[in-house]
């Protein structure tokens, strides 16, 4: 990419013999005013000067030539032709000397401009010089070099002022395309899933035998029923197990609820077995007691006034029947009576819990399954999926989207996810999923590189690209080597 620089330098007003000022702005005893500016624009450095000569004060025999010079680090210069100043005699010596003197005449055309320091018609000077730009230019200050013309005959240097510090850089934007990386998921050899249903039973009073009319129990059956059906029915799926575990509310004796949870789990298999047609020995059942981690559950995020209390009394009392007697004594009974009425009923229930075994899909047959039912697709046929489209597709992207719901604490999701999140320019999204990610990678160095980045942290970014680099990455390479491209472009400073 070409680079241009353009040297802005506004020249308000020239005169001679200055004390010297720091970068000053007046010259010539303050009687020449130079605020200005050095500007870069791609591979040409232009010289613009806007020159007011209102307030020269010079004698009729004397001339001043200004001279601007570039003047590099290294000491390289590059001097701009001079603007010649004459007072009203000299310029009349000049002129005759155009007319008769070659050497005048060559002189004439190296000047910029010969004005007249009296002239009321030409105050005013616009100059402009371009000149290719040149590396050591970029840290080139301007100095102005005053020449005059005196009673003596001859020219004398007066002064040299710097009258502009440094250039402005024409920041060229690099186009930094980033390269997320990615990891292959290990094959899922043998894909077990499991899928879990609550029913909450309502039964008489001490009582296990499961009643479908009574209450509410019908809908709650038929939603049970339904799922196991789904899972039944579904020839990609081989059902190992069923886990039945009963729960009680605490209210009562520990040794009564007990029981209830253990009567309500063979109730449930007794019931599943002659409604579902599973075998007898698919099933184990436990029992589960009082639910009082629900309970907990329910609690913390509930409303209600009396949380804290009640919770410091679940967490920090061992014995079961002490919980219980200190919470219905609460306040006089007042927390409990809101538990017991809009909490325990939760509590009753029976947890089911199917484990099955999913065969394996094609890329296409998985295209159709991710729709469904994706819980049924390894990491791995969902990785096969994303890449039978286009990177960077919508449809890519959902696929790796769908994955780490699917597989919410998996580090291989996470880290996948990251990389579409950084894609799309969302850092905040990226490092959620990056915190869930192997660190010890190289596509974790590689995308934590992108996500400083985007942040425009030059440095960290430069640190995790080299790391990923040298951790035999391809896209760390890539992502490097665009960096320090952006940097030089760019001149990034990075601290």
């Amino acid at each position: 990419m070409k680079k241009i620089i353009t040297i802005h330098i506004f020249i308000l007003t020239l005169l001679f013999g200055a004390t010297p000022f720091s970068f000053a702005q007046q010259v010539h005893r303050g009687q020449i005013s130079l605020p200005g500016e050095l500007v870069q624009q791609g591979d040409q450095l232009h010289l613009n000067l806007d020159a007011n000569l209102s307030g020269l004060d010079l004698s009729r025999n004397r001339a001043i030539m200004l001279t601007p010079v570039l003047v590099g680090p290294a000491g390289q210069r590059f001097e701009y032709p001079s603007i010649l100043v004459n007072g009203k005699v000299r310029n009349k010596v000049y002129n005759r000397a155009l007319a008769l003197d070659d050497e005048t005449r060559y002189m004439q055309s190296r000047y910029y401009a010969v004005l007249q320091s009296n002239d009321r018609t030409n105050r005013s000077l616009t100059y402009t010089q371009t000149i290719p730009f040149q590396d050591w230019m970029a840290d080139a200050h301007l100095d102005l070099r005053e020449d005059f013309y005196g009673c003596s005959g001859d020219w004398q240097q007066l002064i040299v002022e710097r009258i502009i510090n440094d250039v402005r850089l024409d920041r060229v934007a690099y186009d930094f395309t980033s390269v997320p990386a990615y990891i292959q998921p290990d094959v899922e050899l043998e894909k077990r899933r499991n899928e879990q249903w609550e029913a909450y039973l309502e039964f008489p009073v001490s009582q296990t035998v499961i009643l479908p009319d009574f209450r509410n129990n019908q809908a709650e059956l038929s939603r049970l029923r339904n799922g196991l059906e789904n899972v039944r029915s579904d020839n990609n799926l081989r059902v190992n197990r069923i886990d039945i575990t009963g729960y009680a509310s605490p209210e009562g004796s520990v040794a009564l609820n007990e029981r209830l949870s253990q009567g309500r789990a063979d109730a449930m298999k007794n019931y599943l077995t002659s409604n579902m047609g599973f075998q007898r020995d698919i099933y184990n059942v436990t029992r589960g007691g009082e639910d009082w981690a629900k309970l907990e559950r329910l609690v913390q995020e509930s409303s209600l006034i009396d949380r804290e209390e009640i919770l410091s009394i679940i967490r920090n009392t061992a014995d079961a029947e002490t919980r219980q007697s200190r919470i219905a004594s609460l306040k006089g009974g007042a927390p409990y009576r809101q538990l017991l009425s809009e909490y325990y009923p939760q509590l009753r229930r029976v947890l089911c819990v199917v484990h099955y075994t999913v065969r394996g899909f094609s890329v296409e047959e998985g295209k159709e399954i991710i729709q469904s039912r994706p819980q049924q697709l390894s990491l791995d046929e969902m990785f096969q999926i994303a890449n039978s489209y286009p990177q960077g597709s919508d449809a890519y992207n959902n696929v790796f989207d769908i994955a780490v719901r699917m597989f919410p604490d998996d580090p291989v999701a996470n880290l996948n996810a990251s990389s579409i999140a950084l894609s799309k320019g969302d850092y905040v999204s990226a490092k959620r999923y990056l915190d869930k990610a192997d660190t010890s990678t190289a596509a974790y160095q590689n995308n934590l590189g992108i996500y400083y980045l985007l942040q425009e942290d030059y440095g960290n970014a430069r640190n995790a690209f080299t790391r990923a680099s040298q951790m035999g990455i391809d896209a760390g390479r890539q992502n490097l080597d665009q960096l320090q491209k952006k940097i030089e472009s760019e001149k990034i400073e990075i601290r």
